[in-house]
This record gives structure tokens, sequence and C-alpha cells, in this order.
């Protein structure tokens, strides 16, 4: 349903851009995880079917790796990225 096509850049130290292509439009859930699974960021949004772009500030986060979930309707889609 949700396709995450791309992040960019990746890895980045202030601004991460998620490109989704959706078969729906709604309401989903973005959550970032940190590499221990706790989540530390969890965001509503809405989005339109077809091509989405978000745009996630993380110029806070701690240097690392983290994991972008998003939910919809209990279905995940994960993706990997890092912070310098």
């Amino acid at each position: 349903i949700i396709h995450i096509e791309k992040m960019f850049p990746n890895p980045t130290s202030d601004v991460i851009n998620i490109q989704l292509d959706s078969k729906i439009q709604g309401m989903i859930k973005l959550n970032v995880l940190n590499i221990d699974g706790r989540r530390i960021l969890a965001i509503n949004t809405q989005i339109q079917t077809n091509i989405n772009t978000l745009q996630l500030d993380v110029e806070e986060f701690p240097k690392g790796m983290y994991i972008l979930d998003l939910e919809f309707e209990n279905q995940h889609v994960y993706k990997k990225f890092s912070v310098l």
C-alpha cells in the first residue's frame, strides 16, 4: 500500500527527505526508532495517493543509526537511516 521510494540524503546531519509512493490517501503515523527499538519520535501526517515527499528534521538527533517506521492500519514499512 505504501512504499518508500527514496530517503535522501542518507546519511544526513540536518534534514532527511522521504519520498513515498502510496496507493491510499489518509493519515499515517511516522515513527522514528533508535537502534535499540525505542520510539524517539511519532508524527501523524496526511498523505495522498501517488508520490508524497515528507521532510524530517533530525538536526537534534544524536549521531547514529535509526529506523523509520511508517504505519497505516497496522501495516508497517521500515527503512534505516544514519545521522552524522
